[in-house]
């Protein structure tokens, strides 16, 4: 079976990074696309955990079913969650991608990796608000982003969003395509 690009950048997220969840891989596919313009094509719109697309759930739940990825559930935080694995039959599907591909996902897991889904919740929200302002030619002060975000996401304080802005700013993550 040959995989789709999209596909494929899955399988690669979870194969370098073992036990990720299915939400980490939202996010992690979100900030491919939006920040690193992959041309991946999905639709996010914003949702409870922050950026999602239909799409990516459909596209991650096809792999699980083939078993080219496996999906262990857990309990955390008494909610059950998954821990992602590339299957032998999905690391035999593992395609090649662009060094460019390769040097972005390795760029994606090294600052995003290892967080938690609050903190990617927080941080592609930022991510996608900033896209807004970006779109529709709004002014693009930090201010105005932070009270923003705090309107669609008020369980994080004011100095939590500024704070996780300045980091994203820092590394370069709010710079428009």
């Amino acid at each position: 079976m040959r995989l789709d690009y999209n596909k494929k950048v899955m399988l690669k997220l979870v194969n370098d990074k073992p036990a990720l969840g299915k939400t980490s891989v939202m996010k992690m596919m979100f900030i491919l696309q939006q920040v690193f313009g992959m041309k991946m094509g999905y639709n996010f719109n914003i949702y409870t955990y922050g950026p999602y697309a239909a799409e990516v759930t459909d596209d991650l739940e096809t792999l699980i079913y083939n078993d080219f990825v496996g999906a262990d559930i857990y309990e955390y935080n008494n909610y059950m969650a998954y821990r992602l694995s590339i299957t032998d039959h999905g690391r035999g599907l593992l395609d090649v991608l662009s060094l460019d591909d390769e040097q972005k996902i390795t760029k994606v897991l090294s600052l995003f990796g290892d967080k938690k889904v609050k903190e990617l919740e927080l941080d592609t929200t930022i991510i996608y608000a900033k896209n807004i302002y970006i779109k529709n030619c709004w002014d693009e002060k930090k201010e105005d982003i932070v009270d923003y975000v705090h309107e669609i996401k008020p369980h994080f304080t004011f100095e939590t969003i500024q704070n996780a802005y300045e980091k994203l700013e820092n590394e370069g993550m709010l710079t428009s395509l």
